[in-house]
């Protein structure tokens, strides 16, 4: 009688389908890449996660935070589930990221978030194979720069006190810090450069004082610092631009007329008295 029940219990058993390992008959498939720039909020970022038989489904909900999901996610991303059916799971990634990365998608589906054709949660975790998986994270660096905003000459006498004078700098994918406000950029031939203010369009206005020392027509040299930036995390140097650039003279000496230097002459006149 004990063997007769053991046998109908383990006969039973044969018949559960939870039995199942997700690792065993199925496997998953990341489709399209996450593609963006760094610290840009994704737009429009959508995955499906593919299980390579459609008697697999998912037991997730629409709006379902599944970030835990995806282990090398980028820092600042995050995955919700945009819609599901059966055993195609569209996934949407939000948010910003501050780090350049390029490296495949690896996704770990938990114990029981995958049913089986019965309705049943799969024991175990299903991950796909990073040796066939091609979907990757493309975030590439966020291009910083900064130029010179229009044409500019700085012009004076050497040896003579500048009239004040203005350059402008633009900066594009980042912003100025109030640190930039009256810290000095460069100091060259007797002449100050010194950020005096910048506008909502990210326009920094440079003024340049001083008295330059020689004559000079080269072109103007700036370099943001580090500590002038939000996001750049290095110092910035701005491109040269043919028509930003000294105009430093010498005052021409005039030439003296014949005899200027000459003492006047003196004449003398003896007044006539009548007497020989």
């Amino acid at each position: 009688m004990k063997k007769l029940l053991t046998f109908i219990i383990l006969l039973l058993l044969s018949f559960q389908p939870f039995a199942l390992k997700a690792n065993v008959g199925v496997t998953i498939q990341v489709d399209k890449d996450v593609e963006g720039t760094t610290y840009t909020q994704l737009v429009n970022q959508f995955v499906d996660l593919i299980l390579d038989d459609d008697l697999y489904s998912y037991d997730v909900s629409i709006n379902d935070d599944i970030s835990e999901w995806f282990t090398n996610i980028p820092e600042g991303l995050s995955a919700t589930v945009s819609s599901v059916d059966d055993n195609y799971l569209t996934v949407e990634f939000t948010g910003m990221t501050t780090v350049p990365v390029e490296e495949i998608i690896l996704v770990t589906v938990p114990s029981g978030k995958i049913l089986d054709d019965y309705g049943d949660p799969v024991e175990g975790t299903l991950s796909n194979d990073p040796e066939t998986e091609d979907s990757k994270y493309i975030i590439d660096e966020l291009p910083i720069r900064a130029y010179y905003n229009e044409p500019s000459t700085v012009s004076g006498y050497a040896g003579e006190q500048l009239t004040v004078q203005y350059v402008y700098i633009k900066l594009e994918n980042d912003t100025y810090t109030d640190a930039i406000i009256s810290d000095v950029l460069s100091i060259y031939n007797g002449l100050t450069a010194t950020v005096i203010s910048f506008d909502e369009n990210n326009v920094a206005k440079v003024q340049y004082t001083g008295t330059p020392l020689q004559k000079d027509d080269s072109l103007i040299h700036s370099t943001l610092k580090k500590e002038h930036l939000t996001i750049c995390e290095e110092d910035l140097s701005v491109p040269d631009r043919e028509d930003v650039r000294f105009d430093i003279r010498e005052r021409p000496v005039t030439p003296d007329e014949p005899g200027q230097d000459d003492e006047p002459s003196v004449i003398y006149t003896i007044p006539f008295t009548g007497i020989e």
